[in-house]
């Protein structure tokens, strides 16, 4: 029973944490280093889910294993991971519309690296001791390289397969111009076929 309570108490804790910095940072950030995209500070439903998603995931594997101002740290730190990871997404145009990659690779791998550094027993900061950091550290390549390899060799016998790539006009127009025209020449047919 207790595992559970500290679990929630750590999510909860970091979910505060990172709506918190996301709310006090975002136009600090984005104020200075703004995109074509970005050009307000505007808090949309997005932002503050991403956030919310964010806190959990630098949190997810440290629950019930640090103290709760530390997973409200984790988590206000992960805000950030997420604010700047999002900029430097939007600034080099790699589109992630779900911000998935913002909110589990980034904050997942500063989670990891987080855990090593603030673990009740074996933390660097609690212990001064850094072996269980450099075995986070080497967690968090050995997961980027598995990841790696996986999603390579998957794309690259799906593109042997299947044409991924979309056309210039197509990427120009987007797919929802293309999408929405077919749907309206299958509307327009029924329509006058009736």
């Amino acid at each position: 029973m207790q595992v559970g309570f500290d679990s929630m108490v750590d999510k909860l804790a970091s979910v505060s944490g990172s709506v918190v910095s996301v709310l006090l940072f975002k136009p600090l950030i984005y104020g200075h280093w703004r995109t074509m995209e970005q050009t307000s500070c505007v808090y949309n439903v997005e932002t503050i889910s991403s956030s919310i998603i964010a806190g959990i995931a630098s949190v997810a594997g440290a629950s019930g294993n640090i103290e709760i101002h530390s997973a409200v740290t984790i988590g206000a730190i992960g805000g950030l991971v997420y604010l700047i990871s999002s900029l430097i997404l939007n600034r080099y145009q790699l589109d992630d519309p779900l911000q998935a990659t913002q909110t589990h690779l980034f904050c997942g791998l500063w989670g990891v690296i987080a855990f090593g550094l603030v673990h009740k027993e074996k933390g660097l900061l609690t212990t001064g001791q850094a072996s269980f950091l450099g075995i986070q550290l080497l967690g968090c390549f050995v997961i980027w390289l598995f990841s790696f390899v996986l999603t390579f060799a998957f794309f690259r016998l799906v593109t042997k397969r299947f044409h991924l790539r979309l056309s210039k006009v197509e990427e120009v127009l987007g797919l929802d111009c293309q999408e929405d025209e077919m749907r309206m020449q299958t509307v327009m047919k029924s329509y006058l076929n009736d």
